[in-house]
């Protein structure tokens, strides 16, 4: 298809948010969706003389991606219009850096001769398949966690758990957090091993004296992966053969010589716990794991483990399939 005017680009931004309802997506993600579009389908009709657009389903069939084509002169700062609220000329306004987040995905590829840029959005994992809770707070008498934790599911099919907990001083803590946190966020496809190293040397960057613990949990539909540096616990709560290793030493400083991921080969029905140090067990045994979702189940564990005296938080993620 090749759009040529403004209309032809609200009219296809409409269709795909059609399609992406006939797909299984909610209205307002498929709104969200279509919003991205537009912004990228408009511009394209304004600045290149139009575009050429590729609509199909993602190779896993759980997502949907467009590509829109231009032989325009490109873009010529992609750092800059990729800042937050950075918008051409009477566009929509939402800019390249809001229709990213909206979808899941972008990848930009521009030159002299034209731009092409994909946008990719992915079903969310239904929570019958996968379900995942946590309960976290502060020790008693605090109004701020050490504690922090990262849940992205992508690909339709795949979620990476991250957790950590940081032992800088009362004025870093939080920064401390958010840098890690927002590393997660934009790097969670990373191998586990990279992204252990990325945070280690943000923090080490930042020149913070203190260690962080982390425990990253990945799950794919076949196999699930963890990694673990400090005083994070990851358990298995039902039988597995490969128990998850815990590395010494912590990010930021003390860092292990190496690293070491455990590999799990899933079996249905699974269940993970992911807690901190602030937890002193995950066992329940008047308690059948499949009985409760991951929220009551970490409600549970909270409740009969939390230390008063530690930040204590818990994520279980199950499946019952």
């Amino acid at each position: 298809m090749f759009l040529s005017t403004e209309e032809q680009a609200y009219s296809f931004s409409a269709q795909v948010k059609q399609a992406s309802i006939n797909l299984g997506f909610d209205s307002f993600q498929s709104s969200l969706i279509s919003l991205a579009v537009s912004e990228i389908t408009i511009n394209a009709v304004r600045y290149a003389n139009g575009a050429k657009i590729h609509v199909y389903k993602t190779t896993n069939q759980k997502g949907l991606s467009i590509l829109v084509e231009d032989t325009g002169p490109g873009i010529k700062n992609i750092k800059q219009a990729m800042a937050s609220g950075y918008s051409t000329h009477n566009s929509l306004g939402l800019g390249l850096a809001a229709a990213k987040r909206t979808v899941d995905k972008m990848v930009i590829n521009t030159s002299s001769k034209g731009t092409a840029i994909t946008l990719t959005s992915y079903l969310p994992i239904p929570r019958e398949v996968i379900d995942i809770g946590s309960v976290s707070f502060p020790k008693m008498g605090e109004y701020y966690k050490r504690d922090n934790f990262c849940i992205k599911t992508y690909q339709g099919e795949c979620i990476l758990i991250a957790l950590f907990d940081s032992y800088e001083t009362k004025t870093n803590v939080q920064a401390a957090l958010l840098l890690i946190n927002t590393f997660i966020n934009e790097h969670y496809d990373l191998p586990l091993k990279e992204l252990v190293i990325g945070c280690h040397r943000l923090l080490k960057g930042a020149n913070y004296t203190r260690s962080m613990d982390m425990g990253l949990l990945r799950i794919t539909p076949s196999s699930a992966e963890s990694l673990i540096v400090g005083n994070i616990s990851i358990t298995t709560l039902l039988p597995t053969s490969n128990p998850i290793q815990k590395l010494s030493g912590g990010l930021g400083s003390n860092f292990p010589p190496s690293l070491i991921i455990t590999h799990i080969k899933l079996s249905s029905p699974f269940c993970f716990a992911l807690h901190s140090n602030g937890i002193d067990s995950v066992s329940l045994p008047k308690i059948d794991t499949l009985a409760l979702n991951s929220k009551k189940h970490a409600e549970h564990i909270f409740d009969n483990h939390a230390r008063a005296d530690d930040d204590a938080t818990i994520i279980v993620i199950k499946s019952y399939e």
